[in-house]
């Protein structure tokens, strides 16, 4: 309740209830006891109810006052929390997309393609069980960016199962020389999508609530 208002009402209040008294009791006099008497009377009677009333609403002000601070923290240390996660979850899927994407000369095949095995499988738990805190997977558009890198995974790891037989003990210089770099640059331009679109979501969330 606006400060200036309660005054202008406190005061206009004590002005109505004050003139009906010395209409009645103009010209009596101050020395008069009964004249005292009936003014204490008759502002009891006037104002105790009148500032009770006020009393009560701004009691109920206040009330409702912290309530809606008390509201604003906890919103604010529930966003604060979802945006903890959001960004740590974003961190290790980045961690998990840039490990696959990073080519170890191993002696077997199995030793190169485990993190990109280990890539799309997390893409598929992050797409199916991250929902509740990137709402953002919903999205049509979405969807299809990051279901693209699902399957650029898949096929980036055939092609190195290809390129490096599982029987093949020569060491790292002896390896055939393949050009992997064109499915390798559609993974990471396709990988940086998805994780800008992800962190703009979450700037966009903080800024908005």
């Amino acid at each position: 309740m606006n400060i200036k208002l309660i005054g202008f009402i406190i005061i206009g209040g004590s002005i109505f209830t004050l003139l009906p008294f010395l209409c009645k009791f103009h010209g009596e006099s101050l020395n008069n006891f009964e004249y005292w008497s009936s003014l204490g009377s008759y502002f009891s009677g006037i104002l105790v109810p009148v500032l009770t009333t006020i009393n009560i609403k701004l009691t109920q002000a206040i009330n409702n006052n912290d309530e809606q601070r008390k509201k604003k923290e906890l919103d604010y240390q529930r966003k604060l929390i979802i945006t903890q996660i959001r960004q740590q979850e974003l961190d290790n899927f980045s961690k998990i997309m840039n490990n696959a994407l990073v080519l170890k000369f191993e002696i077997h095949t199995v030793n190169i393609t485990t993190p990109i095995s280990i890539a799309h499988t997390y893409l598929e738990s992050f797409i199916k069980g991250k929902a509740d805190i990137f709402p953002i997977i919903s999205d049509n558009i979405f969807q299809t960016k990051i279901l693209r890198l699902h399957h650029l995974l898949i096929d980036y790891a055939k092609f190195m199962n290809e390129s490096f037989s599982i029987g093949n003990p020569n060491p790292p210089e002896k390896l055939p020389r393949i050009d992997y770099r064109k499915e390798l640059l559609k993974l990471m331009d396709c990988k940086n999508e998805v994780i800008s679109e992800i962190q703009k979501f979450i700037l966009n969330d903080i800024c908005t609530k």
